[in-house]
């Protein structure tokens, strides 16, 4: 592939970009860390959900993060009532899981079930271990797509605190803890719908009406979890109900954002790092077939101003773990490889710099004139998700200066690494 950046705009990307290292086990992410410590949200975006490179430079700067500049909270694109369990883990709570795959296997989100993130999950719990409770990195999810382990959750809280409202409502959260808003019958659904929308709409009322009863059956932090698997559980069942898919993006996205909001109301912190795709956390809307669809990163961006900063991914070539089809048509877990970048693309650009991770602040380059064209104009940037079809490219056009605060870059994408054979996780759509 041919690439319309000449040699001196590239000498000047060269002299804007740092190597972080040619070794992959000595990958030093202090001057990431340093540029994004002032920020209140960093959204950690990633071009796929399955690359080990870049899964093990997030969780190495969320390290730096903690370590050198004070983070305690972590955010996860995965459910907030799913995500207890890393949390009760990372604490070492009583009740917590033996492992951290068991505690992952929890959020039953496949790209999350590798071992660069475990061992992130196993690094914030001994940075945990003999703190002040206060001082401790807590992990919650922001994602708001399922109502499965709300439901769950509040039928033992409901037990202790409200058991009538429980017997009222006990076959409605039965079904959802089953998957109930799975039903493929569209009347089954929509009466589940029905049923799940009076839920949580009963129980938001119990909660404003009888909150210090609420309090002296059970506490304050149970109290206040059980407010948050209701907001959840509420934005999944409006976004489940949404037929439009480009509806459903926007409402998704704007979901994530009110969780984000809502988890750094709620606690101590005044920091929190997220990790999700870079189509969460850019700053400008993603075009979904031809309509642009607001994203979290938009949303926050709105909020929180300068102090939200938004770190996209790229990459040239390599392979990654996505759901695809076999040669037999079979669909799972599978290790899917792209060739080079297409003309033009952020990754084939930056695949000519010299060093690999390369770290590109944004904010400081786009001051400077002969970056125009590269950082202020349109360029395709290779971002598939989750997802592998041979016959689409996946590249999204892109105004860096727009959408993001910083880039991290790789030249080669390789898997991540599965906690357990991909068979076991194939299911986990």
């Amino acid at each position: 592939m041919s690439d319309p950046v000449d040699a001196e705009t590239l000498a000047v990307l060269g002299d804007h970009t740092v190597p972080l290292s040619t070794d992959a086990a000595d990958w030093d992410l202090t001057p990431v860390a340093d540029e994004l410590a002032d920020s209140t949200v960093v959204g950690m975006g990633e071009a796929t959900h399955g690359t080990h490179e870049q899964f093990r430079l997030k969780a190495d700067l969320f390290r730096r993060l903690v370590a050198d500049h004070g983070f305690r909270l972590f955010g996860l694109e995965a459910n907030y009532s799913e995500t207890l369990a890393v949390d009760r883990y990372v604490r070492d709570a009583s009740d917590a899981p033996d492992s951290a795959a068991e505690a992952l296997a929890a959020t039953y989100f496949w790209p999350w079930y590798v071992t660069e993130l475990a061992d992130l999950v196993e690094w914030i719990r001994e940075f945990n271990t003999g703190r002040p409770r206060e001082d401790r990195v807590r992990f919650f999810g922001f994602d708001a797509q399922y109502a499965v382990g709300g439901a769950d959750a509040l039928q033992s809280f409901l037990a202790d605190a409200d058991p009538t409202l429980l017997d009222r409502h006990r076959e409605t959260l039965e079904s959802l803890a089953d998957w109930g808003l799975d039903a493929d019958d569209d009347d089954l659904f929509d009466s589940r719908v029905a049923d799940a929308s009076a839920f949580v709409d009963a129980f938001g009322d119990a909660l404003d009406d009888r909150r210090g009863e609420y309090l002296d059956a059970t506490s304050e932090a149970r109290v206040e979890r059980a407010e948050l698997h209701r907001e959840t559980m509420t934005d999944a069942i409006e976004y489940r109900a949404t037929d439009a898919e480009v509806e459903m993006l926007k409402r998704r996205d704007w979901a994530m954002a009110e969780r984000v909001t809502r988890l750094l109301d709620a606690s101590h912190h005044d920091r929190i790092a997220l990790w999700a795709h870079n189509a969460h956390v850019q700053r400008v809307p993603y075009d979904f077939e031809g309509t642009p669809t607001r994203t979290m990163g938009q949303h926050l961006a709105d909020r929180y101003g300068d102090v939200y900063a938004a770190l996209g991914f790229s990459f040239a070539t390599g392979s990654y773990q996505a759901m695809a089809r076999d040669d037999d048509g079979e669909y799972g877990l599978r290790d899917c490889f792209v060739g080079g970048a297409p003309e033009g693309s952020v990754g084939l650009t930056l695949g000519r710099v010299d060093g690999s991770p390369l770290f590109l602040d944004v904010r400081t380059a786009v001051d400077e004139d002969r970056l125009h064209e590269f950082l202020r104009e349109e360029r395709p940037v290779r971002q598939p998700g989750g997802m592998y079809d041979p016959e689409e490219d996946y590249e999204s056009d892109t105004v860096l200066a727009d959408a993001f605060d910083a880039l991290l870059h790789v030249d080669e994408s390789t898997r991540a690494v599965p906690l357990g054979h991909p068979s076991e996780i194939d299911s986990w759509s």
